[in-house]
């Protein structure tokens, strides 16, 4: 009988360890806490991201003046670029003759008598073209893509995520919960 029993009790005992090792206690995920989802690392859970490129307008924060075409200086609008200007002949006051005191005239021998000479243009200097007021004479003016900062930033749309901001939770595998130590 003693034998019986303990064969009973070693049965019992087998059982009952056999019964409760299949049965896991089972935790919320710290994780995810409980959802069984996780806010995806690339995107930030914004659903897309920002990515650094370089800037494909510029090749050093700078784009060739338009308005200049990259030399730094325009034409006179003035002068169209000759640099010099008819004016009317400051000697003869514009007349095309000196008169003397007496009254009487004589062809002014400064303009010939054409009443205008050729003036250094005022407006450039003689020069015949101007500094460029978009880009102050560099012929480059700062890329309107990039600011300057010769990247650009680009949203790409996240493919981690599929574009809903959160991903499977990898400690419970997305089941929110998760085995009692």
């Amino acid at each position: 009988m003693y034998r019986q029993l303990c064969n009973y009790f070693i049965c019992i005992l087998l059982l009952f360890v056999l019964l409760f090792q299949g049965c896991k206690t089972m935790v919320t995920c710290d994780s995810c806490n409980g959802v069984g989802k996780i806010i995806c690392q690339i995107c930030d859970g914004e659903k897309d991201y920002k990515i650094k490129e370089d800037c494909s307008y510029c090749s050093n924060g700078n784009t060739l003046c338009e308005e200049c075409g990259g030399n730094g200086n325009l034409e006179c609008q003035q002068c169209n670029g000759e640099g010099m200007t008819l004016e009317p002949c400051q000697f003869c006051g514009g007349s095309g003759m000196y008169f003397y005191p007496d009254g009487n005239g004589v062809s002014c021998r400064f303009c010939s008598g054409a009443a205008m000479i050729m003036q250094p243009c005022h407006s450039c200097g003689g020069e015949g073209n101007r500094e460029c007021d978009e880009c102050n004479g560099d012929g480059s003016i700062v890329c309107k893509v990039c600011n300057g900062k010769m990247y650009e930033i680009k949203t790409e749309n996240c493919n981690l995520c599929d574009e809903n901001g959160k991903v499977v939770c990898s400690k419970c595998k997305g089941e929110g919960k998760v085995e009692k130590k």
